[in-house]
């Protein structure tokens, strides 16, 4: 979830990342600032000693915090002739949120289904239910089975199998009927038998100069979406 889009997340930031970011920041101002505000903390706060050499076991925990990032700070940092300091993690030199927020978090893979699941017009609630169902994170019978929620795993559409990813949107009689009508529609392969290989054909045939571009993903999304609500109801 904590991803961005590129990387098969929802976009949002983790809040311990953005933390961190945020005390790498107070650091460097703290560090590299004229401001009235530096001045004051490094008197009061640091008095004869180094802000470079700041101990994490003194004063508050915000303080604590700036300490601990302080490594991090001293892995990008450049000081050149003139005694000015240097962000080394931006390509200006200029300190940023957003490079520290860069360093800090977690790296992911990039998410090759991107465009499929995110892309103009999209709906937030069908993206977001698209993802997960591509990466196996529904609930579904055999997932709450797993975790002992429930006692049994049956398909609440057909009441034949056992029901998983697999065989909710593909095996289910229900399920089949629908995606028989959306292929028949956007001419798609009825052979494909998996989600992931379903929403890879449709990234494939609809590319973005393709009038129907926008219509096959709402219209992949919209199939997961019913077909989920379905079983809800």
């Amino acid at each position: 979830m904590y991803k961005p889009k590129l990387g098969g997340g929802i976009g949002l930031r983790s809040v311990f990342d953005i933390n961190r970011a945020a005390s790498i920041k107070r650091f460097w101002n703290c560090c590299t600032s004229t401001s009235v505000w530096a001045t004051w903390m490094q008197k009061h706060y640091c008095k004869n000693l180094s802000m470079w050499k700041l101990l994490s076991t003194l004063w508050t925990h915000i303080w604590k915090d700036t300490a601990n990032v302080r490594q991090i700070a001293l892995w990008h940092r450049h000081q050149e002739d003139s005694g000015i300091w240097v962000w080394t993690a931006s390509p200006n030199g200029q300190f940023s949120f957003f490079s520290a927020w860069n360093i800090v978090r977690s790296p992911s893979q990039p998410f090759d289904l991107c465009n499929t699941v995110w892309f103009p017009s999209h709906s937030p609630k069908m993206a977001c239910c698209l993802l997960r169902a591509l990466n196996d994170r529904l609930l579904t019978a055999g997932r709450l089975k797993h975790f002992s929620v429930i006692d049994k795993d049956t398909c609440v559409l057909c009441s034949n199998e056992p029901e998983t990813i697999q065989h909710l949107f593909f095996s289910c009689s229900y399920s089949a009927y629908i995606w028989s009508l959306c292929k028949l529609k956007l001419g798609l392969d009825p052979s494909v038998s998996s989600l992931q290989a379903e929403a890879l054909n449709v990234q494939e045939k609809f590319s973005k100069k393709n009038k129907c571009y926008v219509l096959a993903r709402l219209v992949l999304g919209g199939a997961v979406w019913h077909i989920l609500e379905g079983k809800i109801q």
